[in-house]
C-alpha cells in the first residue's frame, strides 16, 4: 500500500476518534492531545516505506528520528503542564477565560 494512502487513513481514523471522544467526554481538546503524537506516526510510515522499498532511506530515517525527538520533548513539556490530564466535563483547558478564570495579565490586557 502506498505510504500516502496509509497516512490519509491514519489521519481519518485520528479525526474520527477525536470527534467521538469529544462527544463522549464533552472535552474538545482531543486534537491537542493527538497533535503531539500523530505526526510521529506519519513520519515513521514514510520512513518504513522508504526502508522497505530498498532505496537509500537515510534522510527519511534521520528525519523520523528528529521528529520523534522533538515530539518527545514537546510531549514531556505538555505532560508536565497537565495537557494529558482528564478535564471535568464541559471544561476546556485551552481557554480558561471562557470558563470563568480572570483574563491574562500583560501589556496588552487593558
Amino acid at each position: 500500500m502506498h505510504p500516502l494512502l496509509v497516512v490519509i487513513i491514519v489521519a481519518a481514523v485520528a479525526a474520527v476518534f477525536c470527534w467521538i471522544a469529544s462527544l463522549v467526554t464533552e472535552d474538545t481538546s482531543w486534537v491537542d492531545r493527538l497533535w503531539s503524537i500523530v505526526p510521529v506516526i506519519y513520519v515513521w510510515i514514510f520512513a518504513i516505506a522508504g526502508l522497505t522499498d530498498g532505496a537509500d532511506a537515510t534522510r527519511l530515517v534521520v528525519m523520523a528520528l528528529l521528529v520523534t525527538a522533538r515530539r518527545r520533548s514537546a510531549c514531556g513539556r505538555r505532560g508536565v503542564r497537565g495537557a494529558f490530564r482528564r478535564v471535568p466535563r464541559g471544561r476546556d483547558r485551552r481557554r480558561p477565560a471562557a470558563v470563568g478564570f480572570p483574563p491574562a495579565q500583560g501589556p496588552r490586557a487593558a
